[in-house]
C-alpha cells in the first residue's frame, strides 16, 4: 500500500485556509509547524496533498486512508483535531471528501482513520481523473474559553505517515501518459522531409 510522509514543502495547490503541505514518498527534514488557534473555538485548517500526477489513477480503490499519523512535538489538551480524506482535481478543487473523524485532544501524537465518501470514491463530484490527487484535511480547534493556544505538529519522519489503499500508476493512466508523448522521426532529425 502506498505510504506518504507529511513534509514541510509547500504544495503547489492551496485548497485549505491555513496551510497546504506536500505528502510524498520518503522522509524529509525532521521539523514542525505551529498551529495557533484563537480562544473560544478558534480554528485552523491545514492540508497534506500528494504531488502532481500522484496517484496517477482514474479508478481509486475502495477503502479508508489509515493510518493518518499526526505527530505532536509540543501539545496542548485544549486543542483538538479531526481529519478527513479529500479528492482534489488537478487544479486543487475539492471533488469529494469523506466525513471528518472523531475529535481527539492534541496533547500527544494521534492516529486518525479517514473514511472514503459514503458511496465510495467517484460517487460525488466529477469522475475520477488521472490527475486527481489525495489530500488529508485537518481541522484544529481551540476549545479553551480564554486565551489562544498553540501546538507544534511534527513533519518529515516515519511518525508522520499516511497509508492508503489507492494504488499509484494504474495501467489506464500510464498508457495515457505514454500516448501523449510525441516523437520526432529520425529522418527529420537527419534533415530529411
Amino acid at each position: 500500500m502506498p505510504t506518504y510522509i507529511q513534509k514541510t514543502t509547500a504544495s503547489d495547490l492551496s485548497p485549505f485556509a491555513d496551510g497546504n503541505r506536500e505528502m510524498s514518498d520518503g522522509t524529509g527534514s525532521d521539523t514542525s509547524f505551529t498551529v495557533n488557534a484563537a480562544n473560544g473555538g478558534g480554528q485552523e485548517t491545514h492540508g497534506f496533498i500528494t504531488p502532481a500526477d500522484v496517484p496517477n489513477n482514474d479508478d481509486w480503490e475502495t477503502g479508508a486512508i489509515n493510518p493518518v499519523e499526526i505527530e505532536i512535538d509540543s501539545g496542548d489538551s485544549d486543542v483538538t483535531c479531526q481529519c478527513r480524506a479529500v479528492r482534489l482535481d488537478a487544479a486543487g478543487n475539492v471533488e469529494e471528501s469523506g466525513a471528518f473523524t472523531s475529535t481527539q485532544a492534541m496533547d500527544a501524537s494521534r492516529t486518525f482513520n479517514c473514511a472514503e465518501p459514503g458511496g465510495g470514491w467517484g460517487s460525488g463530484g466529477d469522475a475520477i481523473a488521472c490527475g486527481d490527487r489525495i489530500a488529508i484535511e485537518c481541522l484544529f480547534t481551540n476549545n479553551a474559553a480564554h486565551g489562544g493556544h498553540s501546538i507544534d505538529v511534527g513533519l518529515g519522519t516515519t511518525s508522520n505517515e499516511v497509508v492508503t489503499v489507492i494504488l499509484e500508476d494504474v495501467a489506464a493512466c500510464v498508457v495515457a501518459d505514454l500516448v501523449s508523448v510525441s516523437f520526432t522521426p529520425l529522418y527529420e532529425l537527419l534533415g530529411g522531409s
